[in-house]
């Protein structure tokens, strides 16, 4: 390679950096961490986290997510976008379908418009940050668990410890915010007290 090209080739990668560089230090971690899936595949990544990955303080569920949209698409900002898009809808579908089990179609239906209508969510989404995903997460647990207390079945009862457990591993705070599954526990006592421990204690075992 000469002189010329390799001034070339070097300015081709400033521009691509510069193009593709994350002014968000916590986007620009977390793009760092899920490359590392995407090079070197989900064993390393599984692996090396908290080791070979810093992690700081994150937790690995988000990133490895957004490692898999990155490995299936390549390094595309769009796929990343269009991912924590579908987050953010599911989560306005998940809160009406929450309003609506808890009250009515009304009160279902205010709940996922109110959410829908809070300009600082509608920020998130273009961004390659884990607060989407975590509130999606979070959201399926209270409503998989509300639907596992409920009306038992063998689909919720197992969805909810997995949903809960998701949770967990998509941001520390969750962890604070989970404390409302007990609460979902005690505030149906018209199900029956037997029945309602049973079914806590299939999803407080299968999260465990």
């Amino acid at each position: 390679m000469t002189k010329a090209e390799l001034v070339d080739e070097i300015a081709r990668e400033a521009d691509l950096t510069r193009k593709h560089s994350e002014v968000i230090v916590d986007a620009a971690r977390y793009f760092m961490q899920a490359k590392h899936l995407e090079l070197y595949g989900t064993g390393y990544f599984l692996r090396e986290w908290g080791t070979g990955i810093a992690a700081w303080t994150d937790l690995p569920l988000v990133p490895f997510l957004h490692g898999l949209v990155l490995a299936l698409s390549g390094e595309a900002r769009i796929a990343v976008q269009a991912f924590t898009t579908l987050l953010f809808s599911a989560t306005v579908v998940l809160t009406y379908l929450t309003g609506r089990t808890l009250w009515d179609e009304t009160a279902g239906a205010c709940a996922g418009a109110l959410l829908l209508a809070m300009p600082y969510l509608l920020t998130q989404p273009p961004l390659m940050l884990v607060d989407v995903p975590t509130m999606f997460f979070l959201i399926l647990a209270v409503y998989t668990t509300i639907r596992g207390v409920r009306d038992g079945g063998a689909f919720f009862l197992a969805a909810a410890p997995v949903a809960i457990t998701l949770a967990l591993l998509s941001k520390y705070s969750t962890w604070a915010m989970l404390s409302v599954v007990p609460v979902i526990f005690l505030a149906h006592p018209e199900y029956g007290r037997r029945t309602v421990l049973r079914r806590a204690a299939v999803i407080s075992l299968g999260a465990l």
